[in-house]
């Protein structure tokens, strides 16, 4: 797919799904990313993170737990979100 491609799927029943990527929007979700890592990677350095923090909900996805109480961040997963 590239930017400014529009691809319909239909999913049956009447609905359909519609697609469609702008590099604008692109752009947006990369830097949210990088927003949202750089803060992740601040909790981590201040000690703030804990097992609590492991969830899905926002750039907490990227979390992962080694151990019992380590935490470190999913680089795979961030690239991964990426694509």
């Amino acid at each position: 797919m590239k930017y400014g491609d529009v691809v319909e799927i239909e999913k049956g029943g009447g609905v359909r799904l519609v697609l469609s990527c702008t590099e604008k929007r692109a752009r947006k979700d990369a830097h949210n990313r990088q927003r949202g890592l750089a803060r992740l990677q601040k909790k981590m350095a201040s000690g703030r993170l804990t097992k609590q923090n492991i969830n899905n909900r926002g750039y907490n996805k990227y979390l992962k737990m080694e151990g019992e109480v380590t935490i470190s961040i999913n680089m795979e997963r961030y690239e991964a979100d990426a694509a």
